[in-house]
């Protein structure tokens, strides 16, 4: 998981190598070591692959989504209506 300090990518904060997106902050993707790591609190769900809390073991489409992150899937009326709409 950590690998050598890369050189900084001069676009982030050169101490903590983080960009800040306004309303969060987030690791660079250019020069953070853990760049591609998850954040201990999340996880992926293994049904619908999507990066939920650690402790969230509701229903896929029911997820609380990661923290910072805005839930911007369709409510569970939305895609039952979808599904219902394909199948006419």
């Amino acid at each position: 998981m950590y690998s050598e300090p890369l050189t900084w990518c001069g676009y982030c904060d050169e101490r903590t190598r983080l960009v800040d997106l306004g309303d969060k902050v987030a690791r660079c993707q250019q020069c953070h070591r853990n760049r591609r790591a998850q954040l201990a609190q999340n996880r992926k769900c293994p049904q619908c692959n999507a990066t939920v809390y650690a402790w969230d073991f509701e229903p896929c489409g029911q997820h609380a989504g990661p923290a910072g992150g805005t839930d911007r899937r369709p409510s569970r009326e939305q895609i039952q209506q979808i599904i219902d709409e394909a199948r006419e």
